[in-house]
């Protein structure tokens, strides 16, 4: 037991392959006989496979342990000067600072998680992607070797970029593609892969429908 704490590593950048089953069926099983609070031995354990909704699940952690911030305060003030003395006005000040802080960042982050679209302008040569809260990506017609309409998500892991519950954009890692670049909705029903100079960049619409729109928008301007 020594030489496994000795030996023990902190992992923290991980391959995109998923976990196999029966690996993960192994660690689940193990974890059902750690001890627990007055032997309560009510464990409840859930996976979650999909790496974007696990960088959501993360974001919302990071939101909450904000908002005990004005909590916190609160705490450490009637520890020091009990809860019958009447705070001066640095204190109310700084009270109020805290929970307008606190606001803000919830706000921010409910807008970041929820909200933004995508815009394709298409020119003579050219289409842009013009994304919420991320750089727009312009893309020359002539440096696209194919294309294809793909229905259904293309999984991967970010590795840099934005992923919301609205959108994913950025640079992501698959088994199929490698690192691709991608501009998305959240899980679209459909999706547009092209192939450019080589690369990969996977895009898509808010529905089937206007993802299908811009697949055939594409192939009349690339002649593919």
């Amino acid at each position: 037991m020594c030489e496994l704490l000795k030996t023990r590593r902190s992992i923290r950048k991980y391959r995109p392959e998923q976990v196999p089953d029966k690996l993960l069926d192994a660690v689940l099983e193990a974890g059902l006989y750690a001890p627990s609070a007055m032997n309560n031995q009510k464990p409840v354990m859930v996976a979650v496979r999909d790496k974007a909704t696990r960088d959501q699940l993360s974001a919302m952690n990071a939101a909450a342990a904000l908002s005990i911030l004005p909590i916190a305060y609160s705490y450490r003030y009637h520890r020091i000067h009990g809860t019958k003395s009447e705070p001066g006005p640095l204190s109310k000040k700084i009270s109020v600072g805290m929970l307008i802080f606190t606001a803000v960042i919830v706000v921010f982050v409910a807008v970041m998680l929820f909200t933004g679209n995508l815009h394709y302008r298409f020119d003579s040569d050219s289409f842009t992607v013009e994304a919420s809260y991320f750089d727009d990506l312009t893309v020359k017609y002539d440096a696209i070797d194919g294309i294809e309409y793909r229905e259904g998500n293309v999984d991967g892991t970010r590795t840099y970029g934005v992923g919301s519950f609205r959108l994913l954009l950025g640079t992501f890692e698959n088994a199929e593609f490698g690192t691709y670049t991608r501009y998305t909705y959240y899980r679209p029903e459909a999706c547009v892969i092209l192939s450019v100079n080589g690369k990969t960049l996977v895009l898509s619409g808010s529905s089937a429908e206007s993802t299908r729109s811009l697949y055939d928008t594409l192939v009349k301007k690339t002649g593919l």
